[in-house]
């Protein structure tokens, strides 16, 4: 068995051993299985080159179920794989878009997973560039990894998420994660955490969402001052509460710190109270407390008023403490009434006629 028919053409035909007379076969073919038929799936011992010229060379047929392996070895560490690493200037295709198969690329063991790890090329790496319209998911799965996106480690490289020029909504922690979300470090290089909305008629929302998360700012153990507003382009600057019967708050805590509101050098004015009807209540909590109103300096001027048509001016109104008027080291002139028609009550609702 295994041997042919041969014959030299002048004698009799012979069984020969066709090892005889076929050449040996080698860099990735062999005859192992059947001595009368070369096969591929030998060694190679030389640098090997398939040129495809103008034709397309295809591993794998329509309806195959084999497997299709490239540099499936387990006994080489130092056998590098590479794919479209010539210089060739056509694109390197990875998957298909059809048959919905499943595209994966895996970093084995303590291996790095690397996307365009080049050391000189200013080519950009594309994930999800196209038109596809499904998810795009980085991380996520259950071996608890750490995500980090990073820029270049050259002044002005940056990282962009969703730099984009449509009306794509960019979310950072929306879904139902329950782990803080934190931007900007503690490290030691002082960098700046900028936050902005857009151009003109755009937003910038801090907690804008309909559930009921704290929102905090400086809660933490920083000791530096926190801004907000004070920008060069004249803008308005709005605190509000949401709707009744919500409140807003400043420093409402048990520490010893100042609340000041226009207390630097601003010359604008300080107004608390607007149009609609409200009570403003100023130092009326349960402890002792000293209410300073009005300025010693220089010729500041303080005016109380009450409102026109039925409204009054009440002090002390109701409480048995003293009220005093003038009662300090002060040597100016204390003048009751003005220059209009008015009544003057003073004790027990005496009236007296100016």
């Amino acid at each position: 068995a295994g041997f042919v028919l041969s014959s030299n053409g002048t004698g009799t035909p012979i069984w020969a051993n066709p090892n005889v007379f076929l050449p040996a076969v080698a860099n990735g073919l062999n005859t192992t299985v059947d001595p009368t038929k070369v096969e591929i799936g030998g060694p190679l011992v030389r640098n090997t080159t398939i040129n495809q010229s103008t034709f397309n060379l295809n591993l794998g047929g329509n309806g195959d179920a084999g497997i299709i392996s490239i540099n499936n070895n387990t006994g080489s560490a130092t056998a590098v794989t590479n794919i479209g690493t010539g210089t060739t200037t056509a694109a390197v295709n990875i998957g298909s878009t059809a048959g919905n198969q499943t595209t994966t690329i895996t970093a084995g063991g303590s291996g790095t997973l690397s996307l365009n790890d080049q050391t000189g090329n200013p080519t950009a790496t594309n994930i999800g560039t196209g038109t596809t319209t499904g998810a795009i998911n980085i991380g996520g799965g259950t071996g608890g990894q750490n995500i980090t996106l990073k820029s270049g480690g050259t002044a002005g490289t940056f990282v962009a998420i969703n730099d984009n020029v449509g009306t794509q909504i960019t979310k950072i922690g929306t879904g139902n994660t329950t782990g803080d979300i934190k931007i900007g470090g503690a490290a030691a290089g002082g960098q700046n955490v900028v936050i902005q909305s857009g151009a003109a008629a755009s937003s910038l929302d801090l907690n804008a969402g309909l559930s009921n998360q704290v929102t905090n700012m400086g809660t933490g153990s920083t000791s530096v001052d926190i801004n907000i507003g004070g920008g060069a382009s004249g803008q308005n600057v709005k605190i509000r509460s949401g709707a009744n019967p919500s409140a807003l708050y400043f420093n409402d805590n048990i520490t010893t710190g100042k609340t000041n509101i226009g207390t630097g050098t601003t010359t604008g004015d300080v107004t608390i109270g607007g149009s609609g009807i409200q009570i403003i209540s100023v130092g009326t909590g349960a402890a002792p407390k000293t209410v300073n109103i009005g300025s010693a300096n220089t010729t500041s001027i303080t005016t109380i008023s009450s409102g026109i048509g039925g409204g009054s001016l009440l002090l002390n109104d109701g409480v048995s403490s003293p009220v005093n008027v003038a009662t300090g080291a002060s040597t100016g002139t204390v003048t009751l009434g003005g220059t209009g028609n008015q009544t003057i009550g003073i004790g027990n609702n005496a009236l007296g006629a100016k």
